[in-house]
């Protein structure tokens, strides 16, 4: 029987995390539907919507959004899923991060923002991307 998490109470990740991890949506789903916390964070900071970014699991982040996931959740560097994906996604990821809401102007505690990690890993695919989508925002 799966224990009920809350709130981090120590642990390293969760059931959920695991699921979503490995890219199970069927796995993510049945975590879900047990009443787990889609938002609970590990033990720095993190849901599952930051491994299933890393690992782009983009229909494990599309089932994670649907039920509520926390789009512009920070960790405890400071780091978002968008950051995540500045460095390990792809520009479809950052696409449909920012669609749900994820702020691209959102600094990192030592005040990197995610286009900041795109250029830091040498993204240049992503850096562009999200020169665009700041500019949008800027504009609008």
């Amino acid at each position: 029987m799966m224990t009920k998490l809350t709130a981090n109470d120590g642990h390293a990740e969760s059931e959920l995390h695991a699921e979503a991890w490995a890219g199970d949506v069927d796995g993510v789903a049945r975590v879900l539907d047990s009443g787990f916390d889609v938002n609970w964070q590990d033990s720095i900071g993190e849901t599952a919507l930051f491994g299933a970014v890393a690992w782009a699991e983009n229909a494990v982040v599309v089932l994670l959004l649907a039920r509520g996931a926390q789009v512009s959740v920070q960790n405890n560097e400071g780091w978002s899923p968008l950051h995540w994906a500045a460095s390990h996604g792809g520009v479809d990821m950052i696409d449909l991060l920012v669609a749900h809401g994820a702020d691209a102007h959102l600094a990192d505690h030592a005040g990197a923002k995610a286009i900041d990690i795109a250029r830091r890993y040498g993204k240049g695919d992503r850096v562009a991307r999200l020169k665009m989508l700041m500019g949008k925002r800027s504009r609008s």
